[in-house]
């Protein structure tokens, strides 16, 4: 009897690990569903808008969501200056730090990067503002792809 008791309570105990399990991994997918983005010249409002939404829901403060917002947006032009390949974005949340990750395919470019010198570019204040921010901003280059990654966080 003893042993019949202890095979219930181990099968009730496995049952118990597959259901916390499924909850969990469904959650994960709920948390991670709407985060990719495509950004297209024209579309760039559009996806920019539903990134806001999301950083609503994340509770992000809305002076740190315009400005991440801002950088989204001036990469992205950079990024669709130099190359017509598409450009996507991860936005996600991960051990409570959200990062926003843009990925282009093709040469090497680093839109971070100071490109020029001349105070009456546009890309002047573009860079000065990454220059700035440097410490929210990485590049890194990875099979043939360009990564570019905004940290969501104040300084």
């Amino acid at each position: 009897m003893h042993t019949f008791i202890t095979a219930i309570l181990s099968g009730l105990a496995i049952i118990l690990a597959i259901v916390i399990l499924c909850i969990w991994l469904w959650k994960i997918k709920e948390n991670y569903e709407g985060t990719f983005f495509t950004f297209s010249k024209d579309g760039l409002s559009e996806q920019s808008e539903k990134i806001k939404r999301i950083l609503n829901k994340l509770k992000v403060d809305d002076e740190l969501s315009s400005k991440t917002l801002l950088f989204l947006e001036e990469i992205t032009m950079k990024m669709h200056e130099h190359t017509d390949q598409v450009i996507t974005a991860h936005l996600r949340r991960r051990w409570g730090r959200t990062s926003i990750t843009l990925t282009s395919t093709g040469e090497k470019y680093n839109p971070i990067e100071m490109s020029t010198d001349n105070a009456e570019s546009e890309d002047y204040m573009r860079d000065k503002i990454f220059e700035a921010n440097q410490s929210l901003l990485k590049y890194k280059r990875k099979f043939n792809k360009n990564f570019i990654t905004i940290y969501i966080r104040s300084v």
